[in-house]
């Protein structure tokens, strides 16, 4: 019997590989160095390479110096307009109070003009007088009212005037105030008349200053009992 050697029989022949496999059948010495190699289904895909993921977004900067002004206005509730003016519940009251002070300052001025004025204007000065009684005749037991009408030149300040009757009566001087820009002041007399008889009874206004003025009215009284 014809035998072979016995180290024949541990001969293993592999077939040839194909030469697309070539990369498949190489030796791998150290997985660590070389990396883990392809599978087929790898290296024959032909799905594409998902897409990249975006960049993320950038990190804000930090605010500029007014930046923090701003964030801290927005914080407390201030607003602001398209002007750039702050408009809060507190800017309000502010103005408030600034127009109230205004008001205030301004009466204040006025007051103080007018004060100079009637010191330093054009004095008080009585321009005319006119007096009519209540009735041109009267009878008995009656009580006439004579009226006056004082007219000046609009300055304040004080005059003083007084009734003299036909009768011989003389009033006591009456000082009387005069408001600033008033024209006309009224002043009455009333004249009571009782028992029978007549006469033509006259009553005079004399103005005593700032400058003398005078005038006066007559009216007829009658009565027969």
């Amino acid at each position: 019997m014809d035998h072979r050697p016995h180290d024949e029989e541990l001969t293993v022949h592999l077939p040839r590989s194909h030469p697309a496999d070539e990369a498949t059948s190489a030796t791998l010495l150290d997985e660590a160095a070389w990396g883990m190699p392809p599978s087929e289904q790898d290296i024959h895909s032909t799905t594409p390479p998902p897409a990249p993921a975006p960049a993320p977004a950038p990190a804000p900067a930090d605010p500029p110096s007014g930046g923090l002004g701003r964030l801290t206005a927005v914080w407390h509730g201030t607003l602001t307009e398209p002007s750039g003016a702050p408009y809060t519940a507190g800017a309000q009251r502010r103005r408030g109070r600034l127009r109230g002070r205004l008001i205030v300052a301004g009466a204040a001025l006025a007051a103080v003009f007018l004060l100079i004025r009637q010191q330093t204007g054009d004095p008080l000065s009585v321009t005319g007088v006119t007096v009519r009684p209540s009735s041109p005749a009267v009878g008995c037991d009656t009580v006439v009212t004579v009226l006056a009408t004082i007219r000046s030149n609009g300055e304040g300040g004080t005059l003083s005037y007084r009734w003299r009757r036909s009768d011989g009566t003389v009033t006591s001087p009456v000082r009387q105030r005069i408001a600033p820009r008033a024209r006309l002041t009224e002043v009455t007399l009333h004249w009571a008349f009782h028992g029978p008889g007549s006469m033509e009874a006259t009553a005079v206004l004399e103005v005593l200053s700032p400058n003398p003025a005078r005038a006066e009215a007559t009216f007829a009284y009658t009565c027969h009992l």
